[in-house]
């Protein structure tokens, strides 16, 4: 009986193997199997993340006859045994081992639900909050003329009357015309689309941010600087908005991964680590190439 259940297995698995043992490339003295080569189909569609189409299909066909070529050259050359060889391949197969490692302790371990996201979400409402952000128009007027001459009080002046120019509701282009022709004074015009504060202050420094998001949309006000003095109007001030979890969902996702990967990964060393005997002798270290 068991004699015949043995004979029914193999008649079963017959045609598999032959199916597998089917050859589908000849390069020299060597052949790619079937089951070579859908080892290979396997590993590069799930690289990519979806089927390869007939054309790929062929095209993969293709490469993998190009590589047992070079692979053929490169040990008629004697390449296994160069020593830079050796060091990458003991490099790679390294990386390769400490990899599938990762992936089945602590990759595998990942199990999460959407409740847990929308708690993560409910944590760090700040990552995913737009800022304040303000839109404006600028107007500088430096210190110094043409000339190299300081007229930080004719500045001052003539910031003071762009300053309320402005709040009436001119344009850049009018006071800036006007008083290029009536002082040997530097003017410039600028205008910037939204803006949050940090970006405001890494530019201009902090009482310029300050007093910018202190004002209200269509208020004018003017700051001195170390070299000049600038005249701001905020034509547009934006509300911080805090982003639904819908449409952030995939980046609370890659950031809960993240902390959850790091958790795991320490905990698991820490594991493999106790009671083995670890010593640091960084004074034998080489100094840096530099």
């Amino acid at each position: 009986m068991r004699l015949l259940c043995l004979i029914f297995i193999l008649l079963l698995l017959y045609p598999l193997a032959i199916a597998n043992s089917k050859i589908v490339a000849i390069v020299g003295d060597e052949t790619i199997t079937t089951k070579e080569y859908k080892e290979r189909l396997n590993y590069e569609e799930k690289r990519i993340g979806r089927p390869l189409d007939k054309e790929e299909i062929k095209g993969l066909l293709d490469k993998m006859i190009e590589e047992k070529i070079l692979y053929k050259q490169a040990l008629k050359r004697g390449l296994d045994k160069d020593k830079e060889a050796i060091f990458l391949i003991e490099e790679a197969k390294r990386n390769i081992l400490i990899n599938i490692l990762i992936k089945r302790e602590i990759i595998q371990r990942l199990k999460y639900t959407k409740k847990d996201l929308k708690k993560y979400y409910e944590a760090h409402k700040a990552d995913y909050t737009d800022p304040e952000a303000i839109s404006g128009r600028l107007f500088y007027i430096y210190k110094k003329d043409k000339e190299g001459r300081d007229r930080t009080n004719e500045a001052k002046d003539i910031a003071k009357k762009i300053e309320k120019r402005l709040a009436k509701g001119e344009w850049l282009k009018e006071p800036h015309k006007f008083y290029r022709k009536n002082t040997p004074l530097i003017l410039q015009t600028s205008q910037f689309g939204y803006m949050p504060k940090n970006l405001i202050e890494k530019s201009y420094g902090r009482p310029f941010a300050e007093m910018a998001f202190g004002l209200k949309e269509g208020e004018v006000g003017m700051i001195e600087l170390l070299d000049k003095f600038v005249v701001i109007k905020v034509t547009k001030k934006k509300k911080a908005y805090l982003r639904p979890f819908e449409e952030v969902k995939n980046k609370v996702e890659v950031a809960f991964q993240r902390q959850q990967f790091k958790k795991i990964y320490e905990e698991y060393l820490k594991k493999i680590k106790k009671g083995l005997l670890i010593k640091r002798y960084y004074k034998n270290l080489p100094p840096p190439n530099i």
